[in-house]
Order: C-alpha cells, then sequence, then structure tokens
C-alpha cells in the first residue's frame, strides 16, 4: 500500500514523499464510522467557502502484523461529490 501511495503521490504532486493527500478547500466537518465486517466504512462529509456541501466515503480494512493492527486494505468507495 505505501508503495501505491507514494507512486500516486508522485504522479498528482511531483513529490513521492508528500503527505499532502487533498488541498485547503473543501474540508471535513463531519464524519460517520460503520464497523463492516473486518474494517470500517467511513462517510465523510465536507464544504468548503461558499457553503457548498460535499461526500465521499472510503473502507479500510485491518489484519494484524505480528499482533499489531494495521491498514492492510483501503478502497475509495465514491470520490468527492456535490451532496444533492
Amino acid at each position: 500500500m505505501l508503495t501505491d501511495f507514494r507512486e500516486t503521490q508522485l504522479q498528482e504532486n511531483g513529490d513521492a514523499d508528500s503527505t499532502v493527500i487533498r488541498w485547503s478547500s473543501p474540508w471535513v466537518t463531519d464524519y460517520d464510522l460503520t464497523l463492516k465486517g473486518e474494517g470500517i466504512q467511513i462517510d465523510y462529509t465536507y464544504t468548503d467557502s461558499t457553503e457548498t456541501e460535499y461526500s465521499s466515503s472510503e473502507f479500510l480494512g485491518f489484519s494484524l502484523r505480528q499482533g499489531t493492527p494495521v491498514v492492510s486494505v483501503f478502497e475509495s468507495l465514491n470520490e468527492l461529490e456535490i451532496k444533492p
């Protein structure tokens, strides 16, 4: 997963070591967590300076590595979109 993240960062930001994953706007105003099997679904609500609301969802799966919980799966369920 780290290799994929670094490759995406290189493509999108020109810097594989960048930790910036979005931009300053929109920003998260709320989120809901739902347990799903061995992971969690996160439903985000965002806003921006125009007060438009956006949403997105992702899934994080977990497993144990040497007894320590780690994120082993990441799936974007829906990209940032304007809320109806």
